[in-house]
């Protein structure tokens, strides 16, 4: 059995994590505390699929209990960098409002053992918008900020490209086993790409705060 690119570099950013958001006397944002705990989650999920794969089995249900998950750690994690009182307020309803309508999907509409791709457009609908929301309260801030250095503008960058072009992928994910290989091992490819591309822009946000300085010693 073996992992993808982007598999791998998914541990790789959980280790990065580990050493960077718990390390004593850190820079970054306290809503990065939750990362690594999210990132292990997806890993176990991620091997787990793998595994059940590999045994010829239906992940499918693994997945979308997952993506109910994901998308509530994300909307928890917008909700705590706007700023803005009545859009946190309305995100904070999201937390509740958004998983509620993906389970009722999988349950009774379109079935545990098929990606619930209604509810994930939805759910990928809305983390691109709270994206946007936070470019806006970027662009409306009266603060001098470097958004090199800032950990949630790498995130956000990674969450809406990684969410915008899932829903490109939609319309065939129920029907995979009805293309022809050479289709399906280009969207295999191209899933591992941008799956790869978020994880490293977690890396980025991760470190992006570090005083690179205390490291190189002088001469």
């Amino acid at each position: 059995m073996n992992l993808h690119l982007d598999v791998k570099i998914l541990i790789i950013t959980f280790c990065i994590s580990l050493l960077t958001v718990y390390r004593k006397n850190n820079q970054n944002e306290k809503y990065l505390r939750s990362f690594p705990l999210f990132l292990l989650l997806t890993i176990i999920v991620e091997i787990t699929g793998t595994w059940i794969s590999y045994n010829h089995l239906n992940n499918t249900l693994l997945f979308n209990l997952y993506s109910v998950m994901e998308f509530a750690f994300f909307i928890y994690f917008f909700q705590k960098i706007i700023t803005d009182p009545p859009i946190k307020k309305w995100i904070t309803r999201l937390l509740y409002i958004l998983p509620l309508i993906c389970l009722t999907n999988i349950c009774f509409l379109q079935g545990p053992q098929v990606f619930h791709t209604y509810s994930y457009t939805v759910g990928c609908l809305t983390i691109d918008t709270l994206g946007i929301l936070y470019f806006f309260q970027l662009f409306k801030s009266h603060e001098k900020i470097n958004l090199l250095r800032t950990p949630a503008f790498w995130i956000i960058t990674g969450l809406v490209f990684f969410f915008t072009s899932s829903m490109s992928f939609l319309g065939i994910i129920n029907y995979v086993a009805t293309l022809p290989r050479a289709i399906t091992v280009d969207l295999v490819k191209l899933f591992i790409f941008v799956n790869s591309l978020l994880y490293t822009l977690f890396i980025i946000a991760f470190v992006c705060k570090l005083n690179i300085r205390k490291f190189i010693p002088s001469s």
